[in-house]
């Protein structure tokens, strides 16, 4: 039988991590009294480290201590805790988890960010303190509105707020040590001058708006098709107003706007004899006037489409 491989954990035994590493044999140096001696005991076995949490320094001098020492694992995003020179330069793997609370990380700064301008804190506590009986909390005077948001850093986590804000249409600016790539928010390289835009950066605001109404023909044109009805009604509000070109167009509109007028008991004794003349041929028929199309039944097609709406707007008076 193959003995376990050997595992130094620093850091808290959060159950997720110690669940993980089942098929090892884990030495928790957190829960050890004498550190020192436990390093002197199981050093010449030890194989990896885990690091639960990115507050535990590991450096040099520790890895040192480890002679076999393969890699280190750490338990975050950030590293700056690790001598990763040192791990380098002596042939050990460091390791990270990125991108796994990127999304969670970025709904909690937007949701800080509203708690701060809506007051959902102070409204809160407001609530249960009874208070509301007496009046309503205050209007808050805060708000995104022609606000910018300016950023320090641009890296997964703050691109994934930008993302956030660009959905509320507020304006994101943002400063890093270096400029970040594949991104249009506008870079600052000091961190001054970013605090220093005052109110809204209407410029930056214009800028991304024209930049979306350019890429938008482009989006429609990769849309599928739609698949349901929703998305059929949708797409139909999407198109543009078809534009009359024919004669019989322009009629058919005419006898819609006459349809919603108030039809006179004389015109309605005339309806049958109005219905048999348009259903007969005519020689020599000329324009009509304003006043003879508005005495007219409407045509089987644009009953068809009133019955299909609006079935009342066919039915004729009493007599």
């Amino acid at each position: 039988m193959t003995d376990k491989i050997e595992i130094l954990l620093i850091g808290p035994p959060k159950p997720t991590i110690v669940n993980g590493l089942e098929p090892f044999t884990v030495h928790r140096l957190g829960e050890t009294k004498d550190q020192n001696a436990l390093l002197g005991t199981i050093a010449p076995k030890v194989r990896a480290i885990a690091a639960s949490v990115t507050s535990e320094k590991i450096d040099g001098p520790l890895m040192g201590r480890l002679p076999h020492l393969e890699i280190v694992a750490t338990f975050g995003v950030g590293y700056d805790h690790i001598d990763v020179q040192w791990a380098a330069a002596h042939g050990v793997t460091v390791t990270n988890t990125p991108q796994v609370l990127t999304e969670e990380v970025a709904d909690t700064g937007l949701g800080l960010l509203l708690c701060a301008v809506r007051e959902f804190p102070q409204a809160e506590r407001y609530l249960r303190a009874g208070k509301w009986v007496e009046r309503a909390y205050p209007l808050t005077k805060a708000t995104l509105r022609n606000r910018t948001v300016g950023m320090v850093g641009m890296g997964a986590i703050g691109q994934a707020i930008a993302r956030r804000l660009d959905a509320m249409r507020v304006p994101v600016v943002y400063h890093s040590r270096r400029q970040a790539a594949g991104v249009t928010y506008r870079y600052y390289p000091n961190l001054l001058d970013m605090a220093r835009v005052k109110g809204s950066d209407q410029h930056e605001l214009d800028e991304r708006r024209e930049d979306a109404a350019e890429r938008e023909p482009e989006q429609r044109a990769q849309e599928p098709a739609p698949e349901s009805g929703v998305d059929a009604v949708e797409d139909m509000h999407r198109r543009p107003p078809r534009p009359v070109a024919a004669d019989g167009d322009e009629r058919a509109v005419r006898e819609v706007e006459d349809a919603h007028q108030p039809v006179d008991e004389r015109e309605a004794g005339r309806d049958e004899e109005v219905h048999r003349a348009e259903t007969e041929p005519r020689h020599g028929q000329q324009e009509e006037g304003a006043h003879s199309r508005s005495r007219r039944r409407p045509s089987w097609r644009l009953r068809s489409l009133m019955s299909s709406v609006e079935p009342t707007l066919i039915r004729a008076p009493p007599r």
